[in-house]
């Protein structure tokens, strides 16, 4: 499968584990889409530096910005990492992405600056 944000493209066969980065610009909350296609997160792997923030999910099936829509769980719960903090990874469940072929990351501030987040995917 082929993983894509923005011109950036990644092979990812099924059972193989890799990281792609993305990034939320500075004075933003909000990442570029990011194309899942058939695989799905493991974790994210925060920067040295983050503004304290929580981190929430907006999935879409497609990558026009009007139809990303916050990802839920079951009971309609924010999918949230509730205090990510730098330099650390923060482990996701697997069936939470499954099956979503666009997703965003969305902090609850504005960065001061550029923030590279790693997302550890596999091919499933």
């Amino acid at each position: 499968m082929v993983l894509k944000t923005d011109l950036q493209s990644v092979v990812v066969a099924d059972g193989d584990i890799t990281a792609i980065s993305v990034t939320i610009p500075a004075g933003t909350a909000v990442s570029s889409a990011i194309y899942v296609g058939g695989a799905t997160f493991l974790g994210l792997r925060m920067p040295a530096a983050w503004d304290a923030a929580t981190i929430k999910f907006e999935e879409s099936k497609d990558s026009t910005d009007a139809d990303f829509r916050t990802l839920t769980d079951g009971d309609g719960n924010d999918i949230v990492i509730a205090t990510p903090t730098a330099n650390k990874t923060h482990k996701l469940d697997i069936n939470t992405f499954y099956g979503l072929p666009y997703i965003k990351l969305v902090s609850s501030v504005n960065q001061t600056a550029d923030r590279l987040i790693e997302i550890i995917m596999a091919g499933v």
